[in-house]
């Protein structure tokens, strides 16, 4: 968000709400506004703004006037205030003509393109941005093979305030380009190894803000328009005057810096999002935790009453074995949804996170009586191979129930959407100071691109309403937090997750050396 104050001055409330909202979704909150110039003029007597947005068509001081006074005299320290002057009545080439006559930066029409009034503001919000907000030292990278042109350039572009670097091919360049990281860019366009084009593609890969200017000796007016719509910001002929590197270094500057703001925001905008769904996702959770606790409870009874009456039915000794064991039977399962529900219970619960010794092989006992029935109504096979022998761990039970549970049913998801079945494998085993959980099933490969995103809150490939792409970076979140690692790798038949865990001595000893 930006905190630079932007003052408005329009006398149409419809037209003035219309561009505060269009401001504050592109990140401006300090926005004030003012129904005349009048308004505005006694303000600047106490406060200094740094731009103005003003209709031109208004009573008494129209804005061709409101201009010519903050260009004036009496307002001197107003004179570079930068003004863009708006508006719905005017829109011809007159007066755009009298617009900048008159000392405004820029003009619009009314709507103005959302993206061409940001840029506008960053624009002429730039002069102040590279004073007061940039820290960095301005670099420019120059690929060229003629060290004749290399060299003058390299001289006149420092004298505009850069550090230089340069390169005579396209490998140079890209080593230059990772180890430097500059704001700007001139690229020969036939430059050896990899040429100019090629270049031009890594960089707005791995730096899409970058400003570039192309640089060829040979061209016509349609290789301009391909160079342009190949990615770059502008086009010089060789030989070049050089006395237009100037505004060509400033133009590119200037495009580097609001490509660079535009995605600083967005990447604000983006957080502000995740925290809003996270909020949301955390009532839905509250939600639902509260159902299935009211559940549970209205099942407990009805339970117990099978359970109870089971017993006693079948200490009857006039019944047949065969009634016996239909009870047995009753019994049981009473017995197994007994169970369930006090699980789904202790899931709905909160807990803080309390570590204690625990075994890894019973906290996964207890989800895989959770899920045995969901995978078992999907076609899954489940493989259970747990190492008897592994030390305890120190860890929250609920915790780690919660993030096996989520890998587990990330898993045949998976598996459901690519074949309508498959298998799950779980597997633990000891190793050294450490305890490995595996879960690996044959479900569809994870594509490389996504294989770091997975654990990234709200990523998913799901579609809509099939997923939050919450599951596994609450999972990510709960292993971390007990000392471990969790990863995702795809393996020739499938996709493994493996979880590390520090045993309860090992662990132990950590914090008696941290301490």
């Amino acid at each position: 968000m930006y905190n630079n104050a932007i003052y408005i001055v329009n006398d149409s409330p419809t037209i003035t709400e219309a561009i505060v909202e269009l401001l504050k979704l592109k990140g401006f909150e300090n926005i004030s506004t003012f129904k005349n110039g009048r308004e505005l003029l006694k303000e600047l007597k106490t406060n200094n703004p740094e731009l103005v947005i003003s209709d031109i068509h208004m009573p008494a001081i129209d804005g061709f006037q409101l201009c010519r006074i903050l260009r004036s005299e009496e307002f001197r320290e107003h004179n570079k205030l930068p003004v863009i002057l708006i508006s719905a009545t005017y829109r011809d080439a007159i007066a755009e003509k009298l617009a900048y006559e008159s000392g405004a930066n820029a003009f619009l029409q009314f709507p103005p393109d959302p993206d061409e009034l940001t840029n506008l503001i960053f624009t002429n919000l730039l002069i102040d941005l590279s004073a007061k907000e940039m820290s960095y030292k301005r670099k420019a990278l120059i690929a060229d093979d003629d060290t004749n042109i290399l060299n003058a350039l390299k001289f006149f572009i420092e004298e505009e305030g850069y550090n230089v670097i340069t390169a005579a091919d396209g490998d140079e360049a890209i080593d230059a380009f990772k180890r430097e990281k500059p704001q700007i860019t001139f690229l020969d366009y036939k430059i050896p190894k990899k040429n100019g084009i090629e270049v031009m593609k890594w960089i707005r890969e791995n730096q899409p803000e970058t400003g570039i200017i192309m640089m060829s000796a040979f061209g016509t007016e349609l290789k301009t328009a391909d160079i342009i719509e190949a990615g770059a910001d502008d086009y010089i002929k060789k030989p070049f005057d050089i006395k237009s590197i100037h505004e060509i270094c400033d133009k590119a500057f200037n495009r580097y810096n609001i490509r660079l703001i535009d995605r600083q925001f967005k990447e604000k905008v983006m957080e502000r999002e995740m925290m809003i769904e996270q909020l949301r996702q955390a009532e839905k959770l509250s939600s639902i935790g509260t159902l299935v606790s009211s559940i549970t409870h209205e099942l407990g009874n009805p339970l117990l009453g099978i359970i109870v009456h089971s017993e006693l039915l079948m200490s009857n000794i006039k019944l047949s074995d065969e009634i016996k064991g239909d009870l047995k039977k009753i019994h049981k399962e009473a017995n197994r949804c007994a169970t369930i529900a006090r699980d789904l219970l202790s899931f709905a619960r909160k807990y803080k996170i309390e570590k204690k010794p625990v075994n890894i092989n019973e906290i996964l006992q207890s989800i895989i009586i959770l899920i045995e029935y969901q995978l078992k109504i999907n076609n899954i096979q489940l493989i259970i191979d747990l190492d008897n022998n592994i030390p305890l761990i120190s860890g929250d039970t609920h915790h780690l129930q919660q993030a096996f549970l989520n890998i587990i049913t990330n898993a045949y998801q998976a598996m459901n959407e690519h074949r309508k079945g498959g298998i799950l494998a779980i597997k633990t085993e000891g190793v050294d100071d450490t305890i490995s959980v595996y879960f690996k099933n044959n479900g569809p490969p994870i594509a490389d691109e996504h294989l770091h995103k997975i654990f990234e809150p709200f990523f998913t490939t799901k579609g809509v309403d099939k997923g939050t792409g919450l599951g596994l970076s609450i999972a990510y979140g709960i292993i971390k937090d007990h000392g471990g690692s969790i990863s995702a790798e795809n393996i020739e038949d499938g996709v493994v997750f493996k979880i590390v865990l520090p045993t309860a001595i090992f662990q132990s000893k950590i914090e008696n050396t941290n301490h």
